[in-house]
């Protein structure tokens, strides 16, 4: 069984790094990004927002926000506290850090293509 969770496991994250990795580029707007809907911690929908993850040599725990509803303004940042992707049934936490104190979590999640749902919740801040 562990054999086979951990195979699923690297099927899953190639299939995640292939589609928010292609194509390569320093640009971080050169990478194909993902349209989510966000929600509150408490459920309260805020809106869309067009998510791009930047070049994977610049990837951290950030996305950079092209396009938004009024809650969050175009070229703000999304910092990630938490990472999660389901495939076919199968969910990974690919990113989990604490979220900083006094910060207004939300949640932006959405289906990005050939089965995968993606789901990120962090706070978002002006690009510095």
């Amino acid at each position: 069984m562990r054999r086979l969770l951990l195979v699923a496991t690297l099927v899953v994250a190639s299939v995640v790094i292939g589609l928010l990795a292609s194509p390569v580029s320093a640009d971080p707007s050169a990478q194909g990004p993902n349209t989510l809907t966000c929600t509150t911690q408490s459920g309260r929908l805020l809106g869309t927002i067009t998510l791009n993850p930047g070049a994977p040599p610049n990837r951290s725990h950030q996305g950079f926000v092209v396009a938004a509803t009024s809650f969050a303004g175009a070229n703000s940042i999304l910092v990630i506290s938490t990472g999660i992707v389901t495939i076919g049934g199968t969910t990974i936490t690919f990113i989990d850090t604490p979220a900083p104190a006094n910060k207004n979590l939300v949640t932006c999640s959405g289906d990005i293509g050939g089965g995968v749902f993606l789901s990120l919740t962090g706070f978002f801040t002006p690009p510095g």
